[in-house]
């Protein structure tokens, strides 16, 4: 229904059209004597109903008076006119306002009135009526408007009945957004709390001064997957706050290096064992320091790569990133394109609509929610950018993305040091990625090194490269992994004089000679720029993550409070990088009882906990606290990061807050800020000893990090096939490890006489692995966690003669059977991969069942060798 003002507006209007219609009509038809009479009547009603329906404020009151007013008004100027048999058609057109009003109880009254006053014409001007219309036609006349006025009042109460289904449904749909609201609140917390342990407790490992490299690399790796697992909720976290309105675009500086490392982490881990080639294409050239959303751009491009690769089984897929000025504005350039499955054209204008997949008979098996798309151009338009979509059904998609970004920092990203005195050589056979593949190679090669203005020369065949090599003014060279293996011993015997660097697939465990360095792919301008500069990849951007430590607090007490252990020993460990004293409460009570007798610098508050959440404690401290508990600095640590928490958190006595998984650069900034400044003592970086500060207070950084500050990235250690072959060395191995029956009997078990025990050589598997026995004896145990699995999914192939998943299958068991030593159930499914592949069907379908036994062998002999490995 409308509003009262504008029905009141609707029924006045229609009152003056008629009473003028009765004017006209009386001034052509009629003397000036009853068209003056007219005139009187129509100002002197019209002036009585505005009074009634805007003075009048009682709505039924005002309702009534109008019904009367109009009846009235009706009567007198129809008699005067002769008009008066014709005036249940005035009343009927006055009905048709009411059925625009959607009023029943308006209409109900307006029919009884109307009634009424027809039987008074009837009854009192029976003369009048009979001279102007028969008895007959009045009578017609009469039961059509009746019917008109009872249609129009049924119409009214439909009407009604639908406003008020409406009004219930809204209310209905209230509820349950408050109550999904609500839901994805607890949701982001229970998810949260346990990647804030797992986050947290990483960086506190890598920070350790005697952790090696690859331990930090593992590390960053565990991070990395943690900070995935949390886009996964902050994706449908997103989308929900866009449908109702809540998203908030935050913008600071920011670099495109943490945006890049992360994505292509993601791509080479999706991409898992696919033909995929992945192909980066990041312009050196890019400044150093953009002012935008970090944490949007890296779920724009994150989701665009996790789409291509996830709907890219053959091909390559090939990402850019670059900057430009656009009629003067600087916008973030992003593309990518695959050799996907492509959209169909019928398809292409649901692209974006939410929850809307395409070809789903074609993508059943693929996973997904089909937000990505809808999500990323809502992004997208949040920041002011376009995005564009081009494809071709069956043979691929590219993606366009650009985001206007202001510059902090126009200085290059990445530079190169002394990179005049380099001569660099990029060995490999390009052409076996296929004629596109190999455009985009070239195309990112070209833009990589000329951004860094290196003097290099790309060859193509090894003769060649011998040539160039002779003439001893090369520096560095890069090729793959391949041509290192066909040409091993002539590049380790270089390596004494040359830096030597292998391009090798992080799936793969690889075994590089002496003096020979290994760079991950994708080979593009970041790993190159750390390989030439001599730093690790992960070391260079844990440094992005990290912040350094500039300052000590050795006298400040600081409060923790968290219900969850394990969050309690996350914010502890990495306080005590400042040294601060830490005092630790598991609940919102516990924390103001130790208020009372604590003298406390900063309190760190949970949010969710049970009995007493932390607004509810942080109100109380402030209330009963006088004025050290009004003054006390409280931060909140949430990890809930829906419905704008900072607000919520700064009108509810908070100072400031920290988003779970707790970041050591916002921890750093908050310390910074609030710590009395009399608490605080400078480190000297000359001397490394600390100098007291007597200020009121320290603000070294007033940036304040968004809520949403959550690096995206997904990076899994898998163990799959290791190209080089291992067989000659098991050979020659000293320490084969045979899991015999004295080994088993000292442990219990009670060895079955027919049974054969595989040999597994520990000594090649531990090299694989860098000597770390404790991620082999981890890879050794899910090996069997998937034994069930892995079987089924070769089983099953092979029941559905599916030869070309079959041999993808054994391929995958043959691989990682080898990186574990297990040379005997690798050879087993090498000989059934080449079968399948060569389509000899007939000696797949004789040497599966083989397959199958050496399976369960190998499995039992992992098992029983895992019970003598010790760590």
């Amino acid at each position: 229904m409308i509003s009262r003002e504008r029905a009141n507006q609707i029924q006045m209007y229609a009152f003056i059209i008629i009473v003028i219609a009765h004017i006209v009509y009386a001034d052509i038809a009629l003397d000036v004597d009853i068209t003056k009479r007219i005139v009187f009547y129509a100002i002197g009603f019209s002036l009585v109903a505005s009074m009634c329906l805007f003075v009048i404020k009682h709505k039924t009151w005002s309702e009534i008076g109008f019904i009367i007013t109009s009846i009235v008004a009706a009567h007198l100027i129809g008699e005067s006119l002769g008009t008066l048999p014709y005036s249940p058609v005035i009343y009927m057109l006055m009905s048709a306002a009411i059925v625009i009003i959607g009023d029943l109880r308006l209409s109900n009254w307006y029919i009884t009135l109307v009634n009424l006053a027809i039987i008074y014409d009837v009854t009192t001007h029976h003369h009048i009526i009979s001279r102007t219309l028969t008895l007959d036609y009045y009578v017609m006349l009469l039961l059509f408007c009746e019917t008109m006025l009872f249609a129009q009042c049924f119409v009214v109460k439909l009407y009604q009945t639908k406003v008020q289904e409406i009004v219930e449904r809204n209310q209905l749909l209230n509820k349950a957004q408050k109550s999904k609201d609500e839901f994805l609140a607890n949701m982001s917390h229970e998810i949260r709390t346990p990647m804030n342990a797992i986050i947290g407790m990483t960086e506190l490992i890598m920070r350790e001064e005697d952790t090696s490299e690859k331990v930090q690399e593992y590390c960053y790796n565990i991070q990395s997957s943690g900070e995935n697992l949390l886009a996964i909720i902050n994706d449908i976290l997103d989308f929900s706050k866009i449908e109702s309105g809540k998203m908030n675009i935050y913008y600071e500086p920011y670099s495109i290096a943490s945006v890049i490392q992360d994505v292509a982490n993601t791509a080479m881990f999706r991409r898992g064992f696919k033909d995929v080639e992945i192909i980066i294409d990041c312009d050196p050239m890019i400044p150093k320091q953009l002012i935008g959303d970090v944490v949007r751009n890296r779920q724009i491009l994150m989701n665009l790569v996790t789409n291509a690769v996830k709907y890219t089984e053959k091909g390559h897929v090939f990402i850019s990133l670059s900057c430009y000025n656009k009629e003067g504005v600087n916008c973030l350039h992003m593309i990518v394109a695959d050799t996907g499955i492509g959209i169909r054209e019928e398809d292409k204008a649901h692209l974006f609509e939410s929850f809307s997949r395409m070809d789903t008979t074609r993508n059943r098996s693929i996973e997904g929610t089909g937000l990505g798309l809808p999500l990323c151009k809502r992004l997208t338009q949040a920041m002011n950018g376009t995005i564009e979509v081009e494809s071709e059904y069956g043979v691929g998609t590219v993606v366009k993305v650009d985001i206007p970004q202001e510059i902090e920092d126009e200085s290059p990203f990445l530079t190169i040091h002394n990179a005049d005195s380099m001569k660099i050589i990029v060995y490999g056979d390009w052409e076996q990625f296929g004629t596109k593949a190999n455009d985009y190679y070239r195309v990112a090669n070209t833009n990589t090194w000329s951004g860094f203005g290196v003097s290099y020369r790309v060859i193509f065949s090894f003769s060649e490269l011998m040539k160039v090599v002779e003439q001893n003014d090369v520096t560095h060279i890069y090729t793959g992994m391949t041509e290192y293996a066909d040409q091993r011993s002539y590049f380790e015997r270089i390596a004494k004089t040359i830096k030597v660097f292998i391009l090798y697939d992080p799936q793969y465990p690889i075994k590089l000679g002496p003096d020979i360095h290994g760079v991950q792919l994708p080979f593009y301008s970041v790993n190159l720029a750390a390989s030439l500069n001599g730093e690790s990849i992960y070391s260079q951007y844990i440094d992005k993550k990290d912040i350094h430590i500039s300052f000590k607090a050795p006298f400040a007490r600081v409060l923790i409070v968290d219900d969850n252990d394990v969050n309690l020993r996350v914010a502890e460990g990495v306080l005590k990088l400042y040294d601060v004293t830490c005092v630790l409460a598991r609940s919102g009570k516990e924390a103001i009882e130790l208020l009372k007798d604590q003298d406390i610098d900063i309190v760190f508050m949970d949010h969710m906990m049970p009995e007493m959440d932390g607004i509810e404690a942080a109100k109380i401290i402030r209330r009963v606290g006088g004025e050290y508990g009004r003054s006390l600095p409280i931060i909140a640590l949430t990890a809930n990061a829906v419905n704008d928490a900072k607000n919520l958190f700064k009108s509810n006595g908070f100072q400031d807050f920290i988003a779970k998984p707790i970041s050591i650069k916002r921890v750093d900034s908050v310390l910074r800020r609030w710590l009395p400044g009399t608490k605080v003592e400078l480190i000297d970086e000359k001397t490394k000893k600390q100098i007291p500060e007597f200020d009121d207070g320290i603000v070294l950084d007033e940036h304040q990090s968004s809520i949403f500050d959550i690096d995206e990235s997904h990076n899994e250690k898998l163990v799959s096939d290791d190209k080089i072959d291992t067989n000659a060395e098991m050979k020659n191995s000293k320490s084969d490890v045979s899991v015999n029956d004295s080994a088993l009997e000292q442990h219990g078990d009670k060895v079955p006489s027919d049974f054969v025990f595989m040999n597994i050589n520990e000594e090649v598997a531990l090299e694989n692995m860098g000597q770390q026995r404790d991620l082999y004896k981890e890879l050794l145990e899910y090996c069997l966690e998937l034994e069930e699995q892995r079987k089924q999914e070769i089983t099953e192939s092979f029941e559905q003669q599916d030869w070309q998943e079959y041999a993808i299958r054994v391929h995958a068991l043959k691989g990682g059977m080898r990186s574990l030593g297990v040379e005997e159930l690798a050879l087993a499914a090498q000989k059934m991969e080449l079968a399948a592949k060569e389509n000899r069907i007939s000696d797949v379908l004789e040497g599966n069942a083989h397959l199958m036994e050496e399976y369960e062998r190998g499995h039992r002999s992992i098992e029983m060798f895992l019970k003598s490995f010790h760590i």
